[in-house]
């Protein structure tokens, strides 16, 4: 188990010794301003918790140490960094997704073999789906994992270090972009049997659906 706080993963080899891998770091989209919500979305309330705390938790129950939560300028009401992640500000969330994706990557040193980069307003992802996802991504390294319900693609994706440089670049407008820029036979799409992954709360509408349908 990883040390909370840590870039590191401990596991062990064939031979049942123990080794430390720079591996993974966890990216919490949330810089978004909800105005089709009303308020943000990382602090809405399902089961008791937090949208924030649920994907977090998602995270965290996958083993993932690192995790880097990107807010815009007006924040989630949260200032303090949390014991299980930091707390990043996108002043300029009008970039889009792919802004606070670069801020969480160069926030600080990663040396992570890839990224799970998460959307605040997925909280109905299985943390089982978050699980295999990361175990899969570990298993097919230098590889794009998308998790497929019913032929759609949704969230969590894996984003391996090799494309980090493209994401990075400027001239890169989207996360969208930056995959179909990378080999075709280099991402894996996952049939994940989880609707949770295409559940996107954007409205209180939205909202309604997901309280209502026992997800």
């Amino acid at each position: 188990m990883p040390a909370s706080g840590a870039l590191l993963w401990i596991d062990t080899d064939a031979n049942g010794t123990l080794r430390t891998m720079r591996d993974v770091v966890g990216i919490v989209l949330a810089a978004g301003e909800s105005r089709r919500m009303g308020s943000p979305k990382a602090l809405l309330l399902w089961r008791g918790h937090t949208f924030l705390e649920h994907v977090n938790g998602s995270l965290m129950t996958a083993d993932v140490a690192d995790i880097r939560v990107v807010v815009g300028p007006w924040g989630t009401g949260r200032q303090a960094n949390s014991a299980h992640y930091i707390l990043l500000e996108n002043p300029h969330p009008e970039g889009g997704p792919i802004s606070s994706i670069r801020i969480a990557l160069t926030s600080k040193e990663t040396k992570a073999r890839f990224a799970v980069v998460s959307q605040v307003d997925h909280p109905a992802v299985r943390p089982e789906t978050v699980r295999a996802l990361v175990d899969l991504a570990r298993s097919r390294p230098g590889e794009v994992v998308i998790p497929m319900y019913e032929g759609r693609g949704g969230h969590p994706v894996a984003i391996p270090s090799e494309l980090f440089p493209v994401i990075l670049d400027p001239k890169t407008a989207s996360l969208r972009d930056a995959i179909a820029s990378y080999p075709a036979d280099r991402v894996h799409r996952w049939p994940c049997g989880d609707p949770g992954v295409l559940v996107n709360v954007d409205t209180p509408e939205d909202l309604d659906r997901l309280v209502g349908s026992g997800a």
